[in-house]
């Protein structure tokens, strides 16, 4: 199933609803062609819609909800993708520059998470925690490792810095 066909039959029903984010578990479809179906549900009856379809809580944009309450959240940096830890290309560069401006910044002592958005950060794949071993390379390479699994479905991913309050919790699978 494609997003197309999920939408052509809700915009077929009589009302539609979402009871969990509209990219939750849909590995194999790209956010970008999701949030334009999302679209036609616009003037349908049900939830979300009007303008309620770019509520990024509902999409999962941890970006665009995080930017809307600076000094509040922990210090974010979003990172465009695609991204090569090895590659010398001038976008790449840029984005080196700024990860090393970030990682200098905010740090407490207990390194940096890279993570995307539009996902619950529980996959052991997609949540990428940084020593302060290596600091530059292994965030480089957190986010090549990314980049490579999630990109062209993800247009972003975001470092953060390991918070000192967080607690340590492993995760049964």
């Amino acid at each position: 199933m494609e997003p197309t066909d999920l939408f052509d039959w809700l915009v077929e029903s009589d009302i539609h609803f979402f009871l969990t984010h509209p990219i939750q578990a849909m590995y194999n479809w790209d956010c970008e062609d999701l949030f334009l179906q999302l679209e036609r549900l616009r003037d349908h009856e049900g939830f979300p819609s009007g303008d309620q379809i770019y509520c990024p809580i509902f999409t999962q944009d941890k970006y665009k909800y995080i930017s809307c309450v600076p000094g509040i959240t922990n210090p974010t940096l979003k990172i465009d993708l695609p991204f090569s830890a090895s590659s010398d290309s001038e976008s790449d560069l840029e984005i080196k520059i700024l990860i090393q401006q970030f990682i200098h910044t905010y740090n407490e002592g207990h390194g940096w998470v890279v993570k995307p958005p539009f996902e619950t950060n529980c996959g052991p794949k997609l949540l990428k925690f940084c020593k302060l071993q290596n600091r530059e390379m292994g965030v480089y390479n957190a986010i090549e490792r990314l980049s490579k699994h999630c990109h062209p479905r993800l247009q972003y991913v975001m470092l953060q810095p390991t918070m000192q309050n967080r607690k340590e919790y492993k995760v049964k699978y």
